[in-house]
């Protein structure tokens, strides 16, 4: 048995999908707003401390822990994706300031 919905309430829900994605959306931007400024903040508090990038990102994890509340975000739903975000900016940089060897002939 199909159901048939008429266009004005097709609408009015295609317009409520639209509003949520909108804020999922906006709320991601700001998250990773957050989060480059937390590691920026961390690396320079604590430059002096070298190979020490697993403690360093703790004290981001548990910073943010408390600062996404402020987004409305629940952590546990972030976590994750956030870890992994820091995780590839952090591998990115590496890859990047890391001088590539000098080919031997």
């Amino acid at each position: 048995m199909s159901s048939t919905v008429s266009f004005p309430a097709f609408i009015a829900q295609a317009a409520s999908i639209a509003a949520a994605a909108q804020t999922v959306i906006t709320n991601a931007g700001a998250l990773f707003d957050k989060v480059s400024a937390v590691v920026t903040q961390v690396e320079t508090a604590f430059a002096n401390i070298s190979g020490q990038g697993a403690t360093k990102k703790q004290l981001v994890l548990l910073y943010l822990s408390f600062a996404v509340q402020e987004l409305g975000i629940a952590w546990d739903s972030v976590k994750g994706l956030v870890s992994a975000f820091i995780d590839s900016a952090i591998s990115l940089y590496n890859t990047l300031v890391t001088p590539a060897p000098v080919p031997q002939s």
